[in-house]
């Protein structure tokens, strides 16, 4: 099997990474407000990962128990996931 051509693979490259900060461009916009959320696990580093309606990683700080709904204001975006607390 032939290795894919030096182009293509800089095409998709280009392409994957404007995906990602339009992704991330989304994701800054949405800091400062608030979401309905539901405690689904906890975090690997601490804090509560949680889900709202559209299924977006927010990671909570504060103590939420699992299964626990809340209210949360997102005050940061970190790429693929956002930080918030319980408003």
């Amino acid at each position: 099997m032939r290795d894919t051509l030096e182009r293509v693979k800089k095409d998709r490259s280009r392409r994957l990474n404007s995906a990602y900060f339009e992704v991330l461009e989304g994701q800054k916009n949405l800091v400062g407000r608030e979401f309905d959320v539901i405690a689904t696990e906890k975090g690997v580093k601490g804090g509560i990962v949680t889900r709202d309606d559209a299924y977006r990683y927010i990671l909570v700080k504060e103590g939420l128990d699992l299964g626990e709904k809340a209210r949360v204001r997102i005050t940061e975006s970190k790429g693929y996931y956002l930080i918030g607390e319980v408003s």
